[in-house]
């Protein structure tokens, strides 16, 4: 009989070290998706901030050009141009956030 129960312990050891060992690897697959997650969801904001960024540099121009082709440009202090400048900066700092972000999560640039 000591046979028998001696079994029946290393089978239920045996099947508590799988079960611990199959929680310790949902628990480590749950931790990574929740990564690639937030991964892609900076990613998509990265491209979005690129968007936007693209737009203020458009409209940026665009007041540049306009006052260039009309005569010899004031300084920029006085084409009223800081808001745009601004706007570009608080992007570009959105952007290096999202970068050093992506960095620590292994995923580099999008």
């Amino acid at each position: 009989m000591g046979q028998i129960e001696t079994l029946w312990e290393r089978i239920r050891q045996g099947v508590e070290d799988g079960l611990d060992a199959a929680i310790a690897t949902v628990h480590h697959i749950t931790e990574k998706a929740g990564e690639g997650i937030e991964a892609t969801r900076l990613r998509r904001e990265r491209a979005r901030i690129e968007a936007q960024s693209g737009r203020v540099l458009a409209e940026l121009g665009g007041k540049v050009y306009e006052r260039c082709k009309e005569e010899m440009p004031p300084p920029l202090a006085e084409l009223g141009l800081e808001e745009l400048v601004a706007r570009l900066r608080e992007l570009d700092e959105r952007l290096e956030a999202i970068d050093r972000r992506l960095e620590e999560l292994g995923s580099g640039k999008a």
